[in-house]
């Protein structure tokens, strides 16, 4: 599905050179398209970002919550070991999760408020 190509050009893009060095214009041209097709699957660069945006999160929700679902809680020391290093590994190996450890701390400004809401969200369902 081409949405889907166009997400993983996106999140590429933003998460090597921010909101602000990534362009639409690279982003199409990594999925062999023109600039104008991106706008068919996407309302403009602001509603593809909180996309990618949000696949980041659901990753990282349904990796944290699977987690929790496996641990038995007799060692609480142990389970919280685990859990840190879960969260290390996420975020050393999973290139969804590195854009979303940078979006959290360094949302582009007019977006901070909407980031800053799915922060929260992930934080009150973990």
């Amino acid at each position: 599905m081409k949405s889907n190509e166009i997400k993983e050009a996106a999140l590429k893009y933003f998460t090597i050179h921010g909101y602000e060095g990534a362009s639409l214009s690279l982003i199409a041209e990594e999925v062999g398209m023109k600039k104008q097709s991106i706008y068919a699957h996407f309302k403009g660069k602001d509603d593809l970002f909180l996309q990618v945006l949000r696949d980041a999160k659901e990753t990282e929700l349904s990796s944290k919550l699977q987690y929790f679902s496996e641990i038995d809680s007799q060692n609480p020391k142990l389970d919280l070991y685990g859990f840190l290093q879960l969260v290390i590994d996420l975020f050393q190996k999973n290139e969804q999760l590195k854009f979303w450890l940078r979006m959290s701390f360094f949302p582009p400004a007019h977006l901070a408020k909407a980031i800053e809401m799915e922060v929260i969200d992930i934080e009150d369902k973990v």
